[in-house]
């Protein structure tokens, strides 16, 4: 018999293979489908034997779930408002098993990369506030496990919870362990549930510019400086001798405020943290409204957010205009003061915050 390898057949045998991998490809792509009563959008993705299923959870549904296990009503918007989804995870492989570790995971947005709000998180933002124990156990419960191993055959399925604003659009990259190897595969074209609202910045006056100066003071020993962050933990200037530390006093409501923070983010990515430390202090606002604001920015902000809820800190340290900025050098005195906005990535300012860094 003659072989089908040979003579003619090969040409079509060739094409049917690559006919086979473009249809196995397909059967990796992502499938999505909308629920016609709620609205709520899915994502259903395959690729080197995992499924994962991602769908929106109705922030009126998440409200409604955590008051009825224990949340005020404030805490259980904030999670609400927090693009949360019900994922499931399997484990499609013939015999691999597969490890995962939700701290890998990355949002993929166009102004760069950000991990997913993971249960140690949000656990120590309600202890915080003072969400009961019993609570914060219903919670632990719900959302997905942070690591967790699977395996084939296995699944498991919680919350997961992206920490964006409503009708945010984005890539997820998902990441785990098989075989002794990293793998990972991209999820794209998801969407937060919801419609986008008008971004708090949205009334920041483009007619503000900023003078990009800093002003030479008397070096005089930094004030204290001791306040618990968004998360909830305690955050003080002495713990951070050795470094320059930007100090940025600043409130949701001022517009030069809203407007300089996507360039201290620049900075901040920029210069060694080993080196280099930023705290940016709110005047006597809430968390909500803080936390309302950082999910209005196209910019997420990875430094340190710190509630100075009466004032007193701002009153320490001298402050008379938001945004008012100081500079302290690595002994822990202040060098440079800036009133009013700037932009902190601007050539100068780098280069004189660089100085101090590297003296």
């Amino acid at each position: 018999m003659k072989s089908l390898l040979t003579g003619k057949n090969f040409p079509s045998l060739l094409a049917l293979s690559v006919l086979l991998v473009l249809l196995q490809g397909c059967a990796d792509a992502t499938q999505y489908s909308r629920d016609p009563g709620t609205g709520a959008e899915t994502w259903e993705h395959r690729d080197q034997g995992i499924r994962i299923k991602l769908t929106q959870i109705l922030p009126d549904q998440l409200n409604g779930f955590y008051q009825g296990r224990g949340f005020d009503q404030k805490s259980a918007q904030l999670i609400a408002d927090a693009c949360v989804f019900q994922t499931e995870l399997h484990n499609e492989q013939d015999t691999a098993n597969i490890e995962i570790d939700l701290a890998d995971w990355r949002i993929l947005l166009p102004s760069g990369e950000q991990a997913l709000k993971l249960k140690r998180n949000w656990q120590e933002q309600w202890a915080a506030r003072g969400v009961s124990e019993d609570a914060r156990l219903a919670f632990q419960w719900a959302l997905f496990p942070t690591t967790q191993s699977f395996k084939s055959g296995d699944w498991n399925m919680g919350m997961t919870a992206y920490a964006l604003p409503a009708a945010t659009q984005f890539d997820l990259r998902v990441v785990w362990q098989s075989e002794n190897k990293v793998r990972s595969t991209v999820i794209k074209n998801i969407r937060c549930y919801g419609e986008a609202k008008k971004p708090i910045k949205a009334a920041i006056s483009k007619n503000i510019s900023f003078k990009q100066r800093l002003t030479s003071v008397r070096r005089d020993l930094a004030p204290a400086l001791s306040l618990k962050n968004t998360k909830g933990k305690l955050v003080d200037i002495k713990d951070m001798v050795g470094k320059v530390v930007l100090v940025n006093f600043w409130a949701t409501w001022c517009p030069p405020c809203r407007k300089e923070m996507p360039s201290m983010q620049r900075l901040y990515d920029k210069m060694d943290k080993d080196k280099f430390a930023m705290l940016a202090v709110d005047m006597g606002e809430d968390e909500d409204l803080v936390f309302e604001f950082t999910f209005a920015l196209d910019t997420p902000l990875t430094f340190p957010l710190l509630l100075d809820h009466d004032g007193s800190v701002t009153r320490r340290w001298r402050v008379r205009g938001l945004p008012t900025t100081f500079i302290v050098d690595k002994e822990g005195y202040v060098v440079y003061q800036a009133i009013g906005g700037r932009e902190w990535d601007d050539p100068e300012l780098v280069k004189k915050i660089e100085a101090l860094v590297n003296q």
